[in-house]
C-alpha cells in the first residue's frame, strides 16, 4: 500500500483549490493568534532553567500548509482522532480542526506554559471548530507517559528526539490499531507492524525536512 499520484494530486487539490479561500482564511486567523506568541524563546527558556541537556525540547515545526497536505493525502474516517506529540503551542492542529471536518484533535505537551497559550487560543475559536464537528484539546504531559493508542493519525517531530526517546516511541506505536497512521519528521520507523506509504520533504522552521507516513498493517 502506496500514497498514489493520484491521492498526492488530490491532496493538493484539496488545500490549493477545494479548500484555497478558506485555507487562506485560516491561516490568517493563525498568524493573527500567534502574532506576539514567542513559542520558540519560551521553549528555549525552559530548557535552560529545567533541563538544559534534554534535546527532545528543541521546538521546531512544520510548516502549516505542508502539516494539512500531509493531513489531506490521508484518508480520514468520521471522528478521525489526531495526536501531536509535543505539539508545543498547537498551531498545527488548530490549522487542522478549522480546515477539516469531523477531526477530534489532540495536543500533548509538556511544556506548561506552553500548554496554556495553546489552551488559551483555542479558546475563543470553539465556535468556528464546532462548525467543522471537530474538538482539539491540549494535555499537559509527557508524550512517553500518555496512552493514545487509539489514535487513527499520530504526528511526531523527531528531528531532536533522542534515541532512547525514539526507541521508547516504538513501543507505544506498536499499540496503535491496524490502519492507523504515523506522520514522522525526519526518522524513520523500525518496525515490521508499519508499512512506508509516503516519503517527501516539506518546508520546516529550521529548514526542508523529509517528512514520513506509516500505515500500521499488522
Amino acid at each position: 500500500m502506496t500514497i498514489s499520484v493520484l491521492q498526492k494530486f488530490k491532496a493538493y487539490y484539496i488545500i490549493l483549490f477545494l479548500k484555497f479561500f478558506k485555507f487562506i482564511c485560516v491561516q490568517e486567523t493563525l498568524r493573527k493568534a500567534y502574532k506576539n506568541i514567542p513559542s520558540y524563546s519560551i521553549s528555549k527558556q525552559y530548557r535552560i532553567e529545567y533541563e538544559p541537556t534534554n534535546p527532545d525540547l528543541i521546538y521546531g515545526e512544520l510548516s502549516v500548509k505542508d502539516f494539512l497536505y500531509l493531513c489531506a493525502l490521508i484518508p480520514k474516517n468520521i471522528n478521525c482522532k489526531i495526536y501531536d506529540l509535543g505539539c508545543g503551542d498547537a498551531r498545527l492542529l488548530l490549522a487542522a480542526v478549522l480546515l477539516f471536518k469531523d477531526l477530534k484533535a489532540v495536543g500533548i505537551e509538556k511544556i506548561a506554559s506552553l500548554q496554556e497559550i495553546a489552551s488559551t487560543v483555542i479558546l475563543p475559536m470553539l465556535s468556528k471548530i464546532k462548525e467543522n464537528n471537530s474538538t482539539v484539546t491540549v494535555i499537559k504531559d509527557n508524550f512517553l507517559h500518555y496512552d493514545f493508542s487509539d489514535a487513527d493519525i499520530v504526528y511526531v517531530n523527531a528531528a531532536a528526539l533522542t534515541d532512547a526517546t525514539w526507541q521508547a516511541l516504538h513501543e507505544l506505536f506498536e499499540k496503535l490499531k491496524v490502519g492507523s497512521h504515523i506522520i514522522t519528521v525526519t526518522r524513520k520507523l523500525d518496525t515490521q507492524s508499519f508499512s512506508l506509504i509516503y516519503t517527501g520533504i516539506h518546508q520546516a522552521s529550521w529548514a526542508k525536512a523529509w517528512v514520513y507516513i506509516y500505515y500500521k498493517f499488522r
